[in-house]
């Protein structure tokens, strides 16, 4: 029994030698300090069932005649084309009172190859375009996406023709409001104001010569002939003389 104790004894390392193979070993990694992230909120979409969906994304803008005013009634339509051919109508809207539009839809804007813009110029019928019918071929004009620098707020204008004016005054001569304005060729009517001023703009340049009517009531007290301004010139003026 001592024999084999002393033998255990003689293997066991010298603490020297422990000592020597601890410092040649690398020092262990410092822990990094914790770091308490914010959570995650998920991305709002309006269709929450299917996270993969792209948002909606914008298309907005503003169609103006030459004068700046804004242009109403535009068609305005988002195109996808292949080999320069339009293939697929991704969004449509139509721009309001101030030539204004917007368009959502669930793509993304770089897959719009082109914006197509087409304005219909109609005759009405008792007052109310709804009713009408068209007159002459569509004005149409397109704008490629490669062009548009933002998206949300693009800016065309279309030229719709040159824009007829007048004043209604008395032999006197004085403004003479209460009367109304019939633009012939389009069926257009328009309340004379206390300034006796009206206007008729979208004109198309195919009519050299407008005609319009002059009414007190039913009855019609003058109808003037008006010859499209001289180019560059965009109005013609007219003054009715009512007596």
């Amino acid at each position: 029994m001592s024999r084999e104790r002393s033998i255990r004894e003689s293997h066991a390392p010298a603490p020297e030698a422990i000592d020597e193979v601890t410092a040649a070993l690398p020092a262990p990694p410092q822990r990094l300090p914790h770091v308490e992230l914010p959570p995650v909120e998920p991305r709002a979409s309006s269709k929450s069932a299917s996270p993969l969906v792209l948002e909606p994304e914008f298309v907005a803008g503003r169609v103006r005649r030459p004068d700046g005013s804004g242009l109403p009634g535009v068609q305005v339509t988002l195109f996808r084309t292949e080999s320069g051919v339009r293939v697929e109508s991704l969004a449509h809207a139509e721009t309001d009172r101030d030539g204004s539009f917007s368009i959502a839809f669930d793509a993304a804007a770089s897959s719009v190859s082109q914006v197509g813009f087409s304005w219909q110029r109609w005759r009405e019928f008792a007052g109310d375009v709804a009713m009408g019918m068209p007159i002459g071929p569509p004005l149409d004009q397109w704008l490629d996406g490669s062009d548009v620098v933002d998206w949300t707020s693009i800016a065309v204008t279309m030229d719709t023709g040159w824009t007829l004016s007048g004043i209604v005054v008395t032999d006197r001569p004085q403004p003479l409001g209460g009367v109304s304005v019939v633009e012939r060729d389009s069926n257009r009517p328009l309340e004379v104001g206390e300034a006796g001023t009206f206007s008729f703009p979208d004109m198309p340049w195919t009519t050299e010569v407008a005609k319009i009517d002059v009414y007190v009531g039913a009855s019609i007290v003058a109808s003037p002939e008006v010859s499209q301004p001289a180019q560059p010139g965009r109005e013609a003026w007219v003054e009715v003389v009512v007596h």
